[in-house]
């Protein structure tokens, strides 16, 4: 899944590039000046993405950290579930599997984000 993130990244790049060129070929052919400032890319999106991915890869772990706190504490919930509703034990099961189930995903973009970083840095250096 990882993979197929970075992928879909790197892809939808490359496709901005080279619609970008496309489109100055055209100015070109037709004799049109063109302002080179508007064609290149800025030189710290790369280190957005960096910021973003660790931003993102925290805050699921913060998130995935609070599901399984709260899985840990739900057999004491158990105990007490005599004296709840019926259906708030398998609701609260479900809150914490999906709690833990968004911080994973969370952390896994974060995670893509960073190696979509470090290949787009190797990519630039050569």
């Amino acid at each position: 899944m990882l993979v197929a993130i970075v992928w879909i990244i790197i892809r939808a790049r490359n496709r901005n590039l080279k619609m970008k060129y496309d489109i100055i070929i055209k100015a070109l052919e037709n004799g049109v000046e063109i302002d080179p400032q508007k064609f290149l890319m800025p030189t710290d999106m790369n280190a957005g993405r960096l910021r973003r991915g660790c931003i993102e890869s925290g805050v699921g772990l913060l998130i995935a950290t609070f599901g399984v706190i709260l899985f840990r504490i739900d057999p004491y919930m158990i105990m007490i579930s005599k004296y709840l509703p019926e259906n708030s034990t398998r609701a609260s099961f479900f809150i914490i599997c999906l709690t833990i189930v968004i911080g994973v995903v969370l952390m896994v973009v974060g995670a893509a984000n960073i190696l979509g970083y470090v290949v787009i840095r190797k990519r630039n250096r050569n």
